[in-house]
C-alpha cells in the first residue's frame, strides 16, 4: 500500500507547480503546436507532399476550423479569471492551487485527445461500436467535475471566483459558443453532417447569441436569476443529453440509424474532435456551475 504521506507530498509538489499561470500558456501553446505538426506528420510525407491526395494539409485543418484556437482562447480566459479572483484577494493562492491543477489536466489533455483523432483512433470500428458519444465526450467534463463533486472548498472557490469575475463575464464566456456557426457553414457545403451541424450547430448558435446578451445585458442592468438559470439550462441540455445522443445515431454502431452523407464519423476526425472531447465540454461544465452558482448563494450577485 502506497504511504499517504508520499501521496500527501506529491499532491502537493503537483499544486504547487500548477500555481504558475505562465505554465498554463505554455502549455496551451505546446497543444496548439503539438496538434498542428502532429497533423503535418500524418498527413505528409518526407518530401512535403501529401501522402494521400484526399486528406488535407495541417494548413488546411488550421485555416479550416477555429476550434485548437478557440480551446487556447477557453485556457487564456480560465487563468485569467482565477488571477483576477486572486488579485481581488477573493481567493487565496492555496485555494487557488486546485483550480489550476484542473486547468493543467485539461491543457495535458486536449493534445492528447487531437493525436487520438489525427491517428485515428477514435474512428476505429471497436470505437464506434461502443458509443463513444456518451463516454469519450465526459473525459474532460470528470476532470472539472471529480474535484468539484468531491471538494467544498472547490465548490467554495468557483463561486468566489464568478463573483470575483462578474457574473457577466461568465455568461459572455459563453457567448463564445456563437462559433457553432463555424459547423453550420460546413454543414450548408455538403462537408459536414446535415443533421448534427444544422440542428446542433443551430441551437448552439442561438445560445451564443442569447449568452452576449445577457452578458451585456448583466452588465448594465440586475436581470432575474430565473432567466439566468433558464438559459443556462438551455445551453446545458442542447449537448446532454440531446447532442450525446444525436452523435451516436450518426455513427456505425448499435444506435445507428441515421445514414446521411457525410455521417457524424467525421465529429470524431481532427480538428473536429476538439469540440466533443474538449472545448464543448468545458463550456457545458461552465453552465452547470453557473447553475450552481445561482441556486447555491441566497443573494447572488447578478450584475
Amino acid at each position: 500500500m502506497i504511504n499517504s504521506a508520499i501521496i500527501s507530498r506529491v499532491s502537493r509538489v503537483f499544486l504547487d507547480v500548477t500555481a504558475y499561470p505562465r505554465v498554463f500558456v505554455t502549455l496551451g501553446l505546446l497543444a496548439l503546436v503539438t496538434m498542428g505538426a502532429s497533423s503535418l506528420d500524418v498527413s505528409q510525407g518526407a518530401t512535403g507532399k501529401a501522402v494521400n491526395p484526399a486528406m488535407p494539409s495541417a494548413v488546411a485543418y488550421v485555416k479550416d476550423s477555429m476550434l485548437p484556437f478557440l480551446f487556447v482562447a477557453q485556457v487564456v480566459l480560465m487563468i485569467y479569471a482565477v488571477r483576477t479572483a486572486v488579485g481581488g484577494g477573493r481567493v487565496s493562492q492555496d485555494r487557488a492551487r486546485p483550480l489550476y491543477a484542473i486547468i493543467t489536466l485539461l491543457t495535458v489533455w486536449a493534445p492528447i485527445s487531437a493525436w487520438l483523432a489525427i491517428t485515428g483512433v477514435y474512428t476505429t470500428p471497436k470505437v464506434l461500436e461502443r458509443l463513444p458519444g456518451l463516454w469519450v465526450t465526459m473525459v474532460p467534463v470528470l476532470l472539472l467535475m471529480v474535484p468539484w463533486a468531491l471538494s467544498a472548498r472547490v465548490r467554495d472557490s468557483i463561486n468566489d471566483l464568478i463573483d470575483a469575475v462578474g457574473l457577466h463575464r461568465v455568461v459572455l464566456f459563453e457567448g463564445l459558443r456563437i462559433l457553432a456557426i463555424g459547423g453550420i457553414i460546413k454543414a450548408l457545403r455538403g462537408q459536414f453532417s446535415a443533421e448534427f451541424g444544422l440542428y446542433i450547430g443551430g441551437a448552439d448558435l442561438l445560445f451564443g447569441i442569447l449568452s452576449l446578451a445577457g452578458g451585456l445585458l448583466l452588465y448594465k442592468v440586475a436581470l432575474g436569476r430565473k432567466w439566468i438559470l433558464a438559459l443556462n439550462a438551455y445551453g446545458f441540455l442542447i449537448i446532454v443529453p440531446i447532442a450525446l445522443v444525436l452523435m451516436n445515431l450518426g455513427i456505425p454502431g448499435p444506435w445507428h440509424i441515421i445514414h446521411s452523407t457525410p455521417d457524424m464519423v467525421s465529429i470524431f476526425e481532427y480538428p473536429m474532435a476538439l469540440a466533443p472531447t474538449v472545448v464543448v465540454p468545458i463550456f457545458i461544465v461552465v453552465n452547470g456551475f453557473i447553475i450552481n452558482y445561482l441556486l447555491s448563494r441566497p443573494r447572488p450577485s447578478l450584475a
